[in-house]
Parts: structure tokens; C-alpha cells; sequence
């Protein structure tokens, strides 16, 4: 693989989505004046490659495809800490790039949301063709939760720096 030398574990992924997702929107509004269009779009291809690596890249192929298409199944599981970890890092995995979509490209919230919508969906059906893991819809669900929690926040943010004359 490309990326063998990231040797990450689960808890180092989450604190650094945490990161990622809840500090940088308020570095890019404080520096957003300075910061061209070409950059918010390198962010933003940036951001899609790492989506690419964790979701199809980094993964190992399986022996057979396996898909889970019942809405929300996680959660009768919720209570062992794996299944938390992973419904927590498809949510955070998404959060950037529902901020950074509509941050490089002014895009409207609808706009966001099926961008994001359509991407998991991509990415589901990829991780099935090519026998890459469990293809499932709380995956959809989650990423797509992210992708609007990133939007949400974005905009919150952007009234927060108006509000105080910046």
C-alpha cells in the first residue's frame, strides 16, 4: 500500500478526526481572507484523498463481498466498544469534508448533503465490488450525518465570526 508507514490505531484516528474536524474550520475562518480559492480546493481534494485511503485504499481484500442493508443494526450493538468506535469514526470521517465542501466551493446545504450522500454511497458500493469490507447503510447513514454536522458547523461558525465583526 501507499500509505504502510501510517501505522494508526483506532484512538489516534478518533483524537485526530476530533481534530481535524472541530479545530480546523475555525483556523480556515480566521485565516479565510487570506486564503485563495486554489488552496480551499487543494484542502478539499486533500481531505478526499484521505476519505479514499481510510475507506478504500487501506483496506484488504476478503474472500467473499458481504453487505448489511438493514437501517441502523449498529446500534442493537452499540453497547461493545468496537461498534461505537466505528459508528464514532464514520460520522468524524465525514465532518471535514461537510465543511470543506461548502468552504472551497460555496455550495448550498442540499448540495452538500447528496455530495456527501452520494460519495458514502460510492464508497459503499466500491468496498462491495471489490470485496473490500462490509458494505452497509449505517455506513451511509453515518458518513452522511457527518457530512451535515460539518456543514452545520461550518455555518455556525461563519455567524459566530460575523457576529464579532471579523
Amino acid at each position: 500500500m501507499i500509505f504502510q508507514f501510517l501505522h494508526i490505531d483506532m484512538f489516534h484516528i478518533m483524537i485526530l478526526s476530533g481534530i481535524i474536524a472541530f479545530v480546523t474550520p475555525v483556523v480556515l475562518q480566521l485565516l479565510s481572507k487570506r486564503i485563495n480559492d486554489k488552496a480551499k480546493l487543494f484542502l478539499l481534494c486533500a481531505y478526499f484523498i484521505i476519505i479514499l485511503y481510510f475507506t478504500i485504499l487501506s483496506k484488504s481484500i476478503h474472500d467473499e463481498r458481504m453487505i448489511k442493508l438493514t437501517p441502523l443494526w449498529s446500534y442493537a450493538k452499540f453497547n461493545q466498544p468496537d461498534m461505537r468506535w466505528q459508528v464514532y469514526m464514520n460520522v468524524f470521517l465525514y465532518i471535514p469534508f461537510g465543511y470543506l465542501l461548502p468552504y472551497s466551493s460555496k455550495r448550498t446545504f442540499l448540495q452538500t448533503f447528496l455530495i456527501g450522500l452520494c460519495l458514502s454511497l460510492t464508497t459503499e458500493t466500491l468496498q462491495y465490488i471489490f470485496a473490500l469490507g462490509l458494505c452497509e447503510t449505517d455506513d451511509v447513514i453515518h458518513n452522511t450525518l457527518g457530512c451535515i454536522i460539518g456543514y452545520w458547523y461550518l455555518r455556525g461558525i461563519n455567524k459566530l465570526m460575523t457576529k464579532n465583526g471579523d
